[in-house]
């Protein structure tokens, strides 16, 4: 194939970019790449070519794509020399192309591209490359982000967690994410989800083997739990405004609690642990902002086994306001459980996102209510900062402090790992997750 048509796939897959059709772009980028290394390419140029492809291709091959491209597209660009005009619009590329954490910086490209300015035949290509540099450059739903990384939490232990997610599956936006977690108290379990694009539907499914803790004032229990759960939602968005109707089935099934130096008599407070196998529907009205999300939900399970049937009622405010060059981030919101409900479904505070530092289900009521403040702040490079107090009603108002650090790699939304250090008149302890707390 010869540079002519290494050009033209290239050009190619950029339209095809630009006008969201990223399957045939990935496939036209990589026709490029083929044509731009073989033997009978000879011209300086291939070697611009067979970087730009490289470049392009990280954002269709995963957060660590630019690990194992940058020796491909550093070689061809070290005997590429500035002064040929297909070189200089490959620099530019370097800059606008790559994600920020890897070099990428589009402030510097109109320096660059002033190598290539002025020759008609690539006229066309600066005015995309000036484009992008300005903003233009096609957004997509982005690539897609493997994380692996430590997960810690009072009452939990030490143990490891693994997310993969894909918001752009088969090219049409379609979104996959997978998860996986255990820990050295035992625990286990995998989790699904996936958001239909076109249709605007969103499944999950998660299934684990986990640690309940039930509390009789400094008294804790701990009952080993099969758990599985389905979930099934339709979405309908008019303006800023969301309804989202569905269902849920799940099945919980508490095993006798463990020997964890607890009075024996403690447990005649929780009765027997009761399984649970139950259905039914559930709604979601959420309003939309900027910076602001307002939102109530509730759903009803209809036990199988003829119990009664368990009702959970909640609604939410959050708003993320820009401070200096961090974010302040607010919640309040609160659930209710007015039905009989099993003690394990009953609305709880504790654990990695509400009272931080104090364990999983600490306090459980049937009405909780909660707020909560932070202030995130960049330290250095992808290290990120932050303190926060959260608060809860449960009868008693119950306030836990502390601060964290987070790890913000790219993609931001899907591989942000965090260590908050939460104190609490009722203890402390260190929650490591991924993602925010809210």
């Amino acid at each position: 194939m010869s540079f002519a048509e290494a050009v033209e796939a290239l050009r190619l897959g950029d339209e095809a970019w630009e006008t969201a059709a990223r399957p045939a772009a990935v496939s036209a980028w990589r026709r490029a790449l083929r044509a731009a290394t073989e033997p009978a390419c000879a011209e300086v140029a291939c070697k611009a070519v067979e970087a730009m492809a490289h470049l392009r291709l990280v954002h269709q091959e995963g957060n660590l794509a630019p690990l194992w491209r940058e020796p491909a597209w550093t070689r061809a660009l070290s005997v590429c020399p500035p002064s040929e005009p297909w070189c200089a619009l490959a620099d530019a590329d370097r800059v606008l192309l790559l994600p920020a954490f890897a070099g990428g910086d589009p402030s510097a490209a109109a320096a660059l591209l002033r190598g290539a300015d002025g020759r008609p035949e690539l006229a066309a290509d600066v005015a995309r490359r000036e484009r992008w540099a300005a903003g233009g450059r096609p957004a997509g739903p982005g690539t897609w982000t493997l994380a692996v990384g430590l997960a810690a939490a009072p009452g939990q232990g030490f143990g490891g967690a693994v997310r993969f997610v894909h918001p752009d599956l088969g090219g049409a936006e379609h979104r996959l994410g997978v998860s996986a977690f255990g820990n050295s108290a035992g625990e286990a379990g995998v989790s699904l989800g996936f958001v239909d694009a076109r249709y605007h539907t969103a499944t999950t499914l998660s299934i684990a083997h986990v640690q309940r803790y039930a509390w009789v004032e400094d008294e804790a229990l701990a009952f080993p739990t099969d758990r599985a759960e389905v979930g099934f939602e339709v979405p309908w968005r008019v303006g800023a405004f969301v309804v989202a109707g569905g269902g849920t089935a799940l099945a919980e099934d508490p095993g006798p609690p463990g020997s964890a130096g607890v009075a024996p008599a403690t447990a005649t407070f929780f009765g027997e642990p009761d399984r649970v196998v139950a259905a039914g529907p559930r709604l979601r009205l959420q309003a939309l902002a900027r910076r602001l999300r307002a939102g109530v939900s509730g759903r009803v399970l209809a036990d199988l086994d003829g119990a009664a049937p368990h009702t959970l009622l909640g609604a939410e405010v959050t708003l993320h306001q820009p401070v200096a060059r961090g974010v302040f981030a607010s919640r309040v919101g609160g659930e209710w459980a007015p039905d009989e409900a099993a003690w394990f479904l009953l609305p709880s505070v504790g654990g990695t996102t509400l009272l931080r530092g104090l364990p999983a289900g600490r306090f459980r009521a049937e009405a909780v209510g909660s707020a909560q403040v932070e202030l995130r702040y960049p330290l250095v490079g992808p290290l990120h900062g932050a303190v926060f107090v959260d608060s809860a009603w449960v009868g008693e108002p119950v306030v836990s402090a502390g601060a964290g650090l987070r790890l913000v790699l790219p993609p931001e939304r899907d591989n942000t790992t965090r260590l908050d250090v939460g104190f609490s008149p009722h203890g402390w302890g260190v929650v490591l997750a991924f993602g925010e707390a809210f």
